[in-house]
């Protein structure tokens, strides 16, 4: 029965006005509007300037239909919840919507869910996105977009290219060893594969349709236009390519303009004659957060301490390679950049909310 953030803000993509790990549509005429839902609220943005008229009624008519169906999930989830005896609160059905991905040709919009519907167990952080080709109008079709070895096909026994590439990222990622057994040990995107867009993450996002068994090793890996360059449409690649380059750091939340995803981490900064920082962040459902970076020396040690929700966290060092340390003392082997990620545990409860994460270099 269910199927699969918080302004108003009109996206006007000629610009140099969206800084930062926003998405950066330059170049574009194109207008949306909002970026993100407002608070509580299922509200998806609707196309109001660029492509023909033609093309904009028809996308606002594909958006408008799959707001009214989320609406409508929503109701649903709240009424089998009443007639299990149960009184639903604000948390029962909660889902963000933000427009991860504008250019002349797509529009995509990252689409995330949390429910507990009076069922087995709740859901957490489902995404379900929606990509729409501005050509035409409609939602995107990949297999239009991709050669055909390139998407996993069922009865298939041999993994797809896109499997391999998700693969290999995952196992160069931070996550649990438990996760990437599970990975590596069957083809993870043959129950399914969740595909959208997004400026931010440099890329195309890959995401597993895993049961709920195993739904937290569900990591979306983003993949770029020189990933894709062998299996895509080289009208897709040019336009992948062209949104990547104007798409940076730039004024985000941190000292250098980041935002604290993991693909722009705050630059951490010590006060003068102190050795040791604090900072504050939190977890929240469908966020990007939150990565710090520092420089070190070879021989110094890091020391972190985090207080709050179930978190897991990972440190990628100079070389790129990613480890999962437990909290105390790491003896950092190299000089150079290192970046420490704190995001929320979805194995354990709790994983949403306000941290305070505490780091040392001596």
């Amino acid at each position: 029965m269910f199927r699969r953030l918080n302004r108003s803000l009109s996206l006007k993509v000629l610009f140099a006005l969206l800084l930062g790990c926003a998405p950066a549509f330059a170049g574009s005429t194109v207008t949306v509007k909002p970026l993100r839902s407002p608070p509580g609220k299922i509200v998806y943005p609707r196309l109001v300037a660029g492509a023909s008229a033609q093309v904009r009624r028809q996308v606002n008519k594909v958006l408008a239909s799959r707001e009214k169906a989320d609406r409508q999930q929503r109701l649903d989830c709240l009424a089998a919840i009443r007639q299990a005896g149960q009184s639903p609160d604000r948390h029962s059905f909660e889902e963000t919507v933000a427009a991860s991905y504008v250019s002349e040709r797509y529009l995509s919009v990252d689409v995330r869910q949390s429910y507990f519907c009076a069922t087995a167990y709740p859901t957490e952080d489902a995404a379900d996105p929606l990509t729409i080709d501005l050509a035409n109008g409609t939602e995107i079709d990949w297999k239009r977009v991709f050669k055909p070895d390139f998407l996993p096909r069922d009865g298939e026994t041999a993994p797809s290219a896109l499997t391999r590439l998700y693969q290999m990222r995952y196992a160069a990622s931070g996550e649990q060893q438990e996760c990437k057994d599970i990975v590596s040990g069957q083809d993870p995107l043959q129950g399914g594969a969740i595909l959208w867009l997004d400026a931010a993450k440099g890329g195309l996002v890959v995401q597993p349709d895993f049961p709920h068994v195993i739904a937290a090793c569900a990591k979306p890996i983003a993949l770029g236009s020189k990933d894709l360059s062998p299996y895509a449409d080289p009208a897709f690649l040019r336009d992948l390519a062209a949104v990547q380059a104007k798409s940076a750091c730039g004024a985000g939340k941190g000292a250098g303009g980041e935002d604290g995803g993991e693909d722009c981490p705050i630059t951490l900064r010590f006060a003068p004659g102190k050795d040791t920082t604090i900072v504050e962040g939190n977890f929240r459902k469908g966020g990007d957060c939150c990565a710090y970076a520092l420089g070190a020396r070879s021989g110094q040690v890091l020391t972190w301490r985090l207080e709050g929700p179930a978190a897991r966290v990972t440190i990628r060092y100079p070389d790129g390679h990613v480890d999962s340390p437990m909290p105390g003392r790491i003896p950092l082997p190299a000089t150079g950049r290192y970046v420490l990620r704190a995001s929320p545990d979805l194995m354990a409860g709790g994983a949403f909310g306000k941290f305070t994460l505490t780091i040392g270099i001596r």
